[in-house]
């Protein structure tokens, strides 16, 4: 029994004479013959496009034909042409900059694990063709390509692959170039176990001792008592900073913005118009920023931004031993701004005026743990021993997760309407340790 009778529009379904054992065509004409090709089914697109299926049966290729059909009325107009290197580059280009909560610096991370390791390893598949097994030679890929330092990529870097080319595909889907994003039938590889450091309260006191003078010593005290991210500190400004009430606004954080290139577009060989590879070095550069993205441009790609939930962005009140520390900063202030270039209103900067670059911030950081012989921890780790030490002193989990600004959702309902002078006696707990521990 031959296949249904196709409707209109459904496309057409024939049988081509290419085997080769028939007769050439004479003058246009093809004479009688019983011998045929593969069986060809062809189905519009649409704007002078088409998909075409083979197979070497009609009924295999009305099978066919009608899937094809289905996902062109689904939306998926994908066709062999498309790679997934060639959805990448358009997916980092046109789509993530149109995202409302994407970050540059999130754009940035996506474009390096693109280039270095999806791309790599996957770009030449197919988008409509890829499968499960594509992603575990994915995770391979990334565990077997080592650093430009010659270690080996931590698991975190395959975890992050996966997830990135999940969201990738599951653009790609919003889109109708796939029907199925295969990255949710594979497990993510999971994240290497990183140690949580923190430092004692000994340790704290030593540091405080070890600074006694500096001009930035409030910096570290302030994300030693706060919590703050490095960011987050290096970016508050004296406007956010109430000294006679105690609190901080942490609104804003400084960020680098990557750079885009200015000069025009590629040419037709491929290379940028100015003929320099990297964007930074493009002769006439501009910060990689979509319309409508709120921030403060600083110096160079030194940027204030806005933190990426409403929950990083939080008053913070300020125990008195810290008041007493940022007061006498802000007189330091006063005295420094005569001779700055230009003054930005930040709490900490350099001395002449400029943001903090946070690789100098944390060079500084590595020089203070040696300098009081305690071995290196990660920056992050300021930020661990405000949380472990609120714990130790026995701050309730809803107040220390205000305090921190956690966002995980159940956390976040405990805290929606904490009462800021919950949190102020939990922060001149804090001081009042602190204080003890520095006159031992």
């Amino acid at each position: 029994m031959s296949p249904t009778r196709r409707q209109r529009g459904e496309g057409s379904v024939f049988q081509r004479h290419d085997h080769p054992t028939c007769p050439p065509a004479v003058d246009g004409i093809r004479p009688p013959h019983t011998c045929r090709g593969k069986w060809v089914g062809r189905v519009d697109l649409g704007a002078g496009k088409r998909k075409t299926v083979y197979a070497k049966t009609q009924r295999e290729a009305v099978t066919k034909l009608r899937a094809a059909r289905k996902a062109v009325d689904a939306g998926d107009t994908n066709t062999a042409g498309t790679t997934l290197e060639k959805w990448l580059t358009y997916w980092l280009d046109e789509v993530c900059p149109g995202k409302p909560r994407m970050k540059p610096k999130t754009l940035r991370t996506y474009r390096s694990y693109v280039e270095n390791y999806l791309v790599p390893a996957l770009g030449k598949k197919r988008l409509d063709k890829l499968t499960a097994a594509d992603v575990r030679d994915l995770h391979r890929f990334v565990a077997d390509k080592p650093k430009a330092n010659g270690k080996a990529t931590s698991a975190t870097t395959a975890h992050h692959a996966h997830r990135i080319l999940g969201t990738a595909l599951n653009d790609a889907m919003r889109d109708g170039k796939v029907t199925r994003n295969v990255v949710t039938l594979v497990p993510a590889p999971p994240k290497a176990a990183v140690p949580q450091d923190a430092l004692s309260l000994d340790q704290f006191a030593a540091l405080m001792k070890h600074l006694d003078g500096d001009r930035l010593q409030s910096r570290w005290a302030f994300g030693l008592f706060t919590g703050a991210r490095q960011g987050e500190c290096l970016g508050l400004t004296w406007q956010h900073l109430d000294l006679t009430n105690g609190v901080a606004d942490l609104a804003w954080q400084l960020q680098r913005i990557p750079y885009r290139h200015g000069c025009g577009g590629k040419t037709t060989a491929g290379e940028w118009a100015c003929g320099r590879k990297r964007a930074d070095r493009c002769t006439n550069r501009d910060l990689d920023v979509r319309p409508g993205f709120e921030y403060r441009h600083l110096d160079g790609n030194l940027c204030l931004q806005r933190p990426k939930t409403k929950g990083s962005t939080r008053v913070i009140p300020l125990p008195p031993m810290l008041v007493v520390a940022l007061k006498e900063r802000r007189a330091l202030y006063e005295a420094e701004r005569r001779h700055y270039a230009k003054d930005h209103g930040l709490v900490w900067a350099r001395e002449d005026g400029r943001p903090i670059d946070g690789r100098v911030d944390w060079a500084q950081w590595s020089a203070m743990l040696e300098a009081v012989s305690i071995s290196h921890m990660r920056l992050h780790t300021a930020r661990h021993t405000a949380a472990s030490l609120l714990l130790a002193l026995g701050v309730p989990e809803d107040v220390r997760m205000a305090i921190m600004g956690h966002n995980e959702s159940a956390t976040a309902r405990l805290y929606a309407h904490l009462d800021i002078g919950t949190a102020r006696a939990a922060m001149e707990t804090y001081g009042a340790a602190v204080m003890k521990a520095l006159e031992v």
